[in-house]
């Protein structure tokens, strides 16, 4: 049975989380940390948690849990995983968006890259069982070779658009973006529908100003994503560059050596 914690227990997904063991057999809720000492309490009373801290250090410190729940604002991320690897702490899902800024992305991802720590993102259909079997299904091009994707969501970039770009790279796992053009709108915490791809009306909140969340973001991001030789990675497209070079060099040498045989030939006769 592995000992779980989760640090923030906002009135957002902290509560799914919770909620979700009722179903989980291999391990238990068994505290929680969060800076709102009526929050913590009021989440403690709801699961049936007794282990409470506002101090997530003094409670990794104590309860030594085996995995954690990252459910803070994105803005404190690195500082929850810092002090989980030095308590021994063996994994942390993390939820999403993982970073605003892409210094804060590059800090985790360095992180990330010499931790002992396992660190995962909150996509739950990554691990939906039908989507595994999907993404087999592409992979295995039983549906034939994969020439264009298109991906969309109803909220912004924080919020859902990380689950659209998450979902491209299940589905094109070996593709390397060498381009990206975008374009963005809504910045004031607006709501308006907008027709994604031409294909369905959706709804978009935009808000660029601070929110308890922290979760800035356009309202509207289309984007084309250009892979280096369509959807084929780097290596295969070399490949077939060489290949290309390598027959056009071959049937010009041949047509040469046929010249020249031609024009010997007539020359002795």
């Amino acid at each position: 049975m592995y000992k779980c914690a989760i640090v923030g227990v906002g009135p957002n997904r902290s509560r799914e989380h919770a909620d979700a063991y009722k179903h989980i057999k291999s391990g238990k809720l068994a505290c929680a940390s969060a800076r709102s000492a009526d929050r913590l309490q009021a989440f403690g009373e709801q699961f049936g948690i007794n282990s409470l801290y506002k101090d997530y250090r003094e409670m990794f410190a104590r309860e030594k849990p085996d995995l954690v729940h990252l459910n803070t604002p994105p803005n404190i991320r690195l500082e929850v995983l810092e002090a989980a690897e030095s308590a021994g702490v063996s994994a942390v899902i993390m939820e999403k968006p993982l970073a605003i800024q892409g210094e804060d992305y590059l800090a985790i991802k360095e992180f990330c890259q010499g931790s002992k720590v396992k660190v995962a993102i909150n996509h739950q259909l990554h691990f939906h069982p039908r989507r595994f079997e999907l993404q087999k299904i592409v992979e295995d091009r039983n549906l034939g070779e994969v020439r264009f994707i298109t991906a969309g969501c109803g909220m912004n970039l924080a919020f859902q658009g990380t689950h659209a770009l998450q979902a491209i790279g299940a589905f094109h796992p070996k593709g390397k973006p060498q381009r990206v053009f975008g374009q963005i709108s809504g910045a004031g915490s607006e709501t308006h529908r907008v027709d994604v791809c031409g294909t369905f009306p959706t709804m978009v909140v935009g808000n660029l100003e601070d929110t308890p969340q922290n979760h800035f973001a356009p309202g509207c991001a289309p984007a084309i994503i250009d892979f280096y030789y369509g959807v084929q990675d780097r290596k295969t497209g070399i490949k077939i560059t060489f290949a290309i070079i390598y027959v056009l060099i071959v049937s010009l040498l041949l047509f040469l050596s046929v010249i020249i045989a031609i024009n010997f030939a007539s020359r002795l006769t």
